[in-house]
């Protein structure tokens, strides 16, 4: 069933649609959806895993022409772009949490899926608030970007002072505006790297100590800075501190440093990943049954920045390495570690001669899905600790210029004898699989090898 998608209605909305398209978001956010009373629910919602992310979309242009005027002009648009905004937020968050329905749009026939447990939802609000960065560079010569300061408690500060945003530490919402939620996106662009800077933004609004920061730019280019390697992750420092500011200056500071161009060096290699979960659908039109969470990729789409460099390189090398061989067949089977310690990835390369294309030509498709669910069977049996195998299959690039995908879940979390003697056998008897078996079928057995590949 394939479902029209609203790209947004306004020039902010499709703004708004377009960036949440170029990331993650791509396959699991809905413009425009709608309440049951046939009211829009939002201007954007994401739902992926357990988390939902709700933005909204705000342009005023913010306009003075004395400083004496600002305090007034400032006043009006907070209220209109980010007083009124927060609490819509908040009507949307008790809507959801209430588990009423929502839908693509106004006639209320598709209904999008949302099968998470309310128990476990975690809600992001997040509001764009374009039309003060102008104003903002023109009160003050210091100002850099533009960008709206931030802070959760500070009483000598007027919570109504221009450019100042007051975020309540016990019900944070996100605002981001023109400047840096550009940013955001572009260098968190994948769900674990999105959802990780948010949990722990709102960890430190939420502190007991005052903090400002100066910018949203500002304070990602502080968290950028700060890793841990031992968990492999970001995050942001405000252990040991009485309160928590940043002053202008550190993202252009920060992307003019080695590290930055290490990172953005370092990363290049991981779009192949992002790459193979473009190889699906459209912008425009979705299968309900895809954006459903039991599919490859779902969890492809699960890998953070830094895993998909590692998958990515694997994969690079597979294909680079597949063997020199004159044969008129031949495969070879590639497994990967996922970032869940229940998940691996079986990647099957295939080769057939061009004489053994034009014979198989109508049952190839056929030939490649049935290695795959093979491949992904013993690739459960090699790591009996895993819970699903999600395979990908494909034509060997290497020897063949046109080739095409194949995808495949397999849960295995219901694993039993039955199973695993379906896999041994069919992997045993079949020529063209025999994966992981390199002289080691004894009466009739088949024992499994500790092979990185086949």
């Amino acid at each position: 069933m394939s479902i029209k998608i609203s790209k947004g209605f306004t020039d902010t909305e499709q703004y708004l649609s377009r960036l949440c398209k170029r990331t993650f978001l791509n396959m699991w956010c809905y413009t425009n959806p709608h309440k049951d009373d046939k009211k829009e629910l939002c201007d954007v919602l994401a739902i992926f895993d357990n988390h939902i992310f709700i933005f909204f979309d705000r342009c005023k242009k913010l306009e003075f022409s004395t400083n004496d005027e600002l305090q007034l002009q400032w006043n009006r648009w907070h209220k209109k772009v980010i007083e009124k905004q927060i609490k819509t937020c908040n009507g949307v968050e008790r809507y959801l949490k209430s588990g009423r329905k929502i839908f693509f749009d106004k006639n209320l026939k598709d209904e999008i899926p949302f099968q998470v447990d309310k128990n476990k939802l975690i809600i992001h609000k997040i509001i764009i608030a374009h039309g003060a960065r102008e104003a903002c560079l023109k009160s003050s010569k210091d100002n850099i970007n533009g960008s709206l300061c931030v802070t959760n408690k500070d009483p000598d500060i007027p919570l109504q002072a221009p450019f100042l945003l007051f975020i309540d530490s016990n019900n944070p919402v996100h605002v981001f505006d023109s400047h840096n939620f550009d940013i955001i996106l572009s260098e968190l662009d994948t769900f674990q790297d999105f959802t990780d800077y948010l949990v722990e933004k709102e960890l430190l609004i939420k502190t007991s100590i005052p903090i400002i920061y100066t910018g949203e730019e500002e304070l990602l280019a502080h968290y950028l800075n700060h890793y841990d390697k031992s968990t492999n992750s970001y995050y942001i420092k405000k252990e040991g501190y009485n309160g928590f500011f940043l002053d202008q200056g550190c993202w252009n500071k920060y992307i003019k440093s080695d590290r930055y161009l290490k990172r953005k060096e370092a990363n290049e290699i991981s779009y192949l990943w992002d790459g193979l979960i473009n190889e699906i659908g459209t912008e425009t039109f979705k299968n309900k049954n895809f954006i459903e969470a039991n599919n490859a990729y779902y969890e492809m789409a699960k890998e953070p920045r830094f895993i998909r460099r590692a998958l990515s390189e694997k994969i690079q090398n597979a294909m680079l390495t597949f063997p020199e061989n004159d044969s008129y067949f031949y495969k070879k089977l590639t497994v990967l570690p996922s970032f869940n310690k229940n998940i691996q990835y079986a990647f099957l390369q295939i080769k057939f001669t061009d004489e053994k294309k034009k014979i198989y030509s109508n049952d190839l498709d056929d030939i490649r899905d049935y290695m795959l669910d093979i491949a992904c069977g013993v690739t459960k049996i090699k790591y009996p600790e895993t819970k699903k195998v999600i395979g990908i299959g494909i034509l060997a690039p290497k020897y063949h210029l046109e080739t095409s995908y194949k995808f495949l879940s397999c849960n295995f979390i219901a694993w039993d004898k039955e199973a695993e003697d379906h896999y041994i056998k069919e992997n045993s008897d079949n020529e063209c699989c025999r994966f992981f078996m390199s002289n080691n079928v004894k009466n009739g057995i088949f024992h499994v090898k500790d092979f990185p590949d086949d």
